[in-house]
């Protein structure tokens, strides 16, 4: 397993994700579509830091978009909980995370939650088509929402390392 960085300033990473995604995106978008920075920041942490964490931070995160946006509550804490475990699962296998691994990683998985999203939307009786959702918004959407991942690497692996530096060590 690996190590991580500490949960504060994962939260703080995460706070300003969901601030960049509901203040800043809408402002700054490509044909139509805003990138996801907190999806973003969820697979990277699932795949640097395993399934509990992608799995623990995907629905904190994801509880904060459904509070932020207009669908119903439940549908994006579940799609990123979801992506967060799987692609955690996925990454432990892997024997490199620099940050073209993380970026190659993040782009199926971006894909997955904005499909796994539509689904839930559709199946709650909301009229989208998947097949349109797929080509016009996941695929497209998920390019844009790959640009972050390799800030993210970084910066989550500064954190990991600065955590080391001041981790209580046990003389047992």
């Amino acid at each position: 397993m690996r190590h991580g960085a500490g949960a504060l300033p994962v939260a703080l990473l995460l706070l300003i994700a969901l601030q960049l995604q509901t203040a800043a995106a809408p402002l700054v978008t490509l044909m139509g579509l805003k990138p996801q920075f907190v999806a973003a920041l969820v697979v990277s942490l699932s795949v640097l830091s395993g399934p509990l964490a992608g799995a623990t931070w995907g629905f904190v995160g994801g509880l904060a978009l459904d509070l932020l946006s207009g669908v119903p509550l439940g549908v994006s804490s579940f799609a990123l909980t979801m992506m967060g475990t799987i692609w955690g699962h996925v990454a432990a296998g892997l024997k490199s995370t620099g940050w073209l691994v993380l970026a190659l990683a993040a782009f199926p998985a971006l894909v997955a939650y904005d499909t796994l999203v539509a689904l839930w939307l559709q199946g709650l009786g909301w009229p989208l088509s998947l097949g349109f959702s797929l080509v016009h918004v996941a695929l497209p959407g998920a390019m844009l929402s790959t640009l972050p991942v390799p800030f993210n690497y970084y910066i989550l692996r500064w954190l990991e390392e600065r955590s080391r530096r001041f981790e209580v060590r046990s003389w047992d």
